[in-house]
């Protein structure tokens, strides 16, 4: 199994009517102009090591609905405390799924554009990767708006907007994405260690 829907039918329109459109960041394309170039990005979790500031600042005043959300070493960024409806629904993720959140991105694809295939930590070293921030974590993707083709490996699947999915964003398998629709798709893609998902099935 590489895909895996957990949820359909989730009223994201409040989820997307609260997502910033001047937010996004144009960094994506910037750090790999292949596979990234038609798609842009606004961080809400990020690792304190990450080139992005962690505006850590926040991290002594989190509300105590916050304060067990979150792995050691990743803060909620300054674009998380302006999504309530993000929030929100990563509370609900966690009552349903257990967990704790690592790093979370909104992503941004035009129509008729997509991601190329990629497989998340493939450029780092051996020894980095028992450190990755993508070791031992479950990868989601919850559609705010839009809809798209996704393929892992071999395997496409249908991703539309209200839709929750779980893929294997892991080497062997790699995995690419397509906007054939005619409207912006947004995604939600967020990354929990320790989620009991498997067992809900």
């Amino acid at each position: 199994m590489l895909m895996k829907k957990l949820l359909s039918g989730i009223d994201v329109a409040p989820i997307f009517d609260e997502i910033d459109m001047n937010l996004w960041e144009k960094s994506l394309g910037a750090h790999n102009p292949i596979t990234w170039k038609n798609t842009d990005g606004q961080i809400i979790i990020n690792h304190e090591q990450a080139i992005w500031e962690p505006f850590k600042r926040y991290s002594g005043s989190l509300s105590e609905d916050m304060k067990d959300m979150f792995l050691p070493d990743f803060w909620p960024t300054e674009n998380y405390f302006y999504y309530p409806q993000t929030h929100k629904f990563l509370l609900l993720f966690k009552k349903l799924f257990g967990g704790k959140l690592a790093r979370a991105m909104y992503y941004h694809t035009l129509p008729k554009k997509g991601v190329g295939k990629h497989s998340d930590g493939a450029r780092l070293s051996p020894e980095d990767v028992l450190t990755n921030m993508y070791y031992k974590k479950d990868r989601f993707s919850l559609v705010t708006s839009g809809e798209f083709m996704f393929t892992v490996d071999e395997e496409t699947e249908h991703f539309k907007a209200g839709d929750l999915w779980w893929f294997a964003n892991k080497l062997p398998h790699v995995h690419s994405s397509y906007n054939h629709g005619d409207i912006s798709k947004t995604n939600l893609i967020f990354d929990v260690e320790g989620s009991h998902w498997r067992e809900c099935e």
